[in-house]
């Protein structure tokens, strides 16, 4: 189980653990960031806010297990269920009577390292007096620049996050697709475009002057 330590208590966590366990299911806590998975998992439960669903996502992609959350907290829209539906839904998954939705997830890799996102991978600039100079690549097919404060790439889970608020469109969560967004681009002919969810993306920073960027 995931959950976020700055909303759950020693208290509640014990409560849990014993209100779990009473319907036959062994249980581990992992607090929100935490890589430990042990051994014959077979569904990742969150306690929390959609930051806890996320944190929780590349274990899951990782080890192919779905993810049954609970809303801790103001902020859950990724949540399926609320904390005082934790019975009920606890029954219906032992019943195996629980509906399943899928979600696209994007792969993203920096470097060496991989990793991956379900709602968005923003790029940005690190200090508010300078812009960003990168180019995109679709599926190996000509690029071109983009100058501004950054990027978004979106699933469609994500579309209605920092994707929206930079100018993107809201996708239906069911669509098979992703966003690329710039982030106040100079070129305002340059917007956002929706790319099928197979498509692969290269983007390149072209900062001749070495500014340092972030990525999250």
């Amino acid at each position: 189980m995931f959950y976020n330590r700055t909303r759950i208590s020693s208290e509640t966590l014990n409560w849990l653990s014993r209100e779990i366990e009473s319907h036959g299911i062994a249980t581990s806590f992992c607090e929100d960031g935490t890589s430990c998975l042990p051994a014959r998992t077979e569904v990742i439960l969150t306690f929390g806010g959609d930051g806890t669903v996320l944190k929780a996502v590349p274990l899951a992609v990782m080890n192919d297990l779905p993810i049954m959350s609970f809303r801790v907290g103001s902020v859950g829209f990724l949540a399926a269920f609320e904390l005082s539906m934790l019975h009920t839904a606890l029954d219906l998954l032992l019943l195996g009577k629980l509906e399943s939705v899928t979600r696209h997830v994007m792969e993203i890799e920096i470097g060496d390292s991989i990793r991956y996102a379900l709602n968005d991978c923003v790029v940005e600039r690190s200090s508010p007096s300078r812009t960003v100079s990168f180019s995109v690549n679709v599926c190996g097919q000509s690029s071109y620049p983009v100058v501004g404060d950054g990027i978004v790439f979106a699933t469609n889970t994500g579309s209605t996050a920092y994707s929206m608020a930079a100018g993107g469109a809201l996708v239906d969560p069911d669509a098979g697709c992703f966003q690329v967004t710039p982030i106040c681009p100079h070129n305002p002919f340059v917007g956002s475009v929706v790319l099928a969810a197979s498509r692969r993306v290269l983007m390149e920073v072209r900062q001749d002057k070495g500014y340092p960027i972030e990525v999250y």
